[in-house]
């Protein structure tokens, strides 16, 4: 019995594994409601997502930027720090 529940949940991972992914990303266990209440289209796109701001971070990490993309995490945008120089001139320059 525990052998064919394994390689049940195996099987799954394997024909499913955006799905893997999606439940590793957010610690949700297989099968829960959480996981149940989700959708192939949803985890789908959400994973391109991610890959397609990964790809845009990578390519402009080395350049100036006032923000950037936090791939795999909740924080979609992080502001740059700006340094004191650059706080200094946004009081002195004319309105």
């Amino acid at each position: 019995m525990k052998n064919n529940i394994q390689r049940e949940i195996v099987a799954w991972n394997n024909r499913f594994p955006l799905d893997n992914w999606w439940r590793k990303k957010y610690k949700i266990s297989y099968l829960s409601s959480a996981h149940r209440e989700s959708t192939f289209y949803g985890q789908y796109f959400e994973y391109h997502e991610d890959l397609l701001f990964e790809q845009w971070y990578e390519e402009d990490k080395d350049k100036d930027k006032e923000f950037g993309y936090a791939p795999m995490t909740d924080s979609w945008w992080i502001p740059k720090q700006s340094s004191e120089e650059e706080i200094d001139n946004w009081f002195n320059e004319p309105l």
